[in-house]
């Protein structure tokens, strides 16, 4: 769901319909009772909600382009998004009886850098080498987003979006100084554009030959 495209899921899937053979590969979802508990529902829900924040803060994340940026024994690694707003997935290979272990990942960040996992809530520290140490547990995915964007996605205990995008709100606080200065000017001239056009129709009203010809003179 997180790479290029319209994300497709088939009928079913997120209810763990088996898919069997012809015509059991075509069950009812009705007959699911739409568990909206099920675990693949509850992922498709979250990488679902992670695409459209990361579109929602900036739009060019839907036209970038998808690219691997680590490969292990049974894991790769793909980053897609612009520089510094990049979403990163962990794909395994490995089965839910494999232990726990971990990945040392280019991912693209400064040293330093926070990026949480959206699936399990869990915080990662780029080190110093500009490597990503992530913990592997049973074949799960990891999804990496940057810690200080999640504001707005509606996971791991952040608020949903309200309209407005992070990086305008980021954009806002910067300019929060001056913006509200510069505001002050425009509402100035408007009111005083209001008054000088409400005293030129009161002098119309009064004397409308005089103001007429100075009118037409300038």
């Amino acid at each position: 769901m997180l790479f290029d495209g319209i994300p497709m899921i088939y009928q079913g899937q997120e209810q763990h319909f088996s898919g069997a053979n012809d015509p059991e590969n075509r069950e009812a979802l009705w007959l699911s009772g739409y568990d909206t508990k099920a675990p693949l529902y509850q992922l498709a829900t979250e990488l679902n909600r992670i695409r459209k924040h990361a579109a929602q803060i900036d739009p060019a994340y839907v036209d970038s382009q998808t690219f691997p940026i680590y490969t292990g024994s049974s894991e790769m690694g793909f980053r897609k998004g612009v520089e510094g707003r990049q979403l990163v997935m962990v794909l395994s290979t490995q089965g839910t009886d494999s232990g726990k272990y971990e990945l040392d990942m280019p991912i693209g960040y400064e040293p330093g850098f926070v990026v949480m996992d959206v699936l399990n809530c869990a915080n990662y520290s780029v080190n110093d080498m500009g490597l990503l140490k992530v913990s592997m547990d049973k074949g799960e995915p990891r999804v990496l987003f940057p810690a200080d964007m999640m504001e707005g996605s509606g996971l791991c205990g952040f608020g949903r979006s309200n309209g407005t995008t992070y990086l305008n709100l980021k954009k806002n606080t910067m300019q929060s100084s001056g913006g509200r200065l510069s505001n002050r000017p425009t509402l100035s001239l408007l009111l005083i554009g209001c008054l000088t056009y409400l005293m030129l129709w009161c002098c119309v009203l009064l004397h409308p030959f005089e103001v007429t010809l100075k009118t037409f003179v300038i």
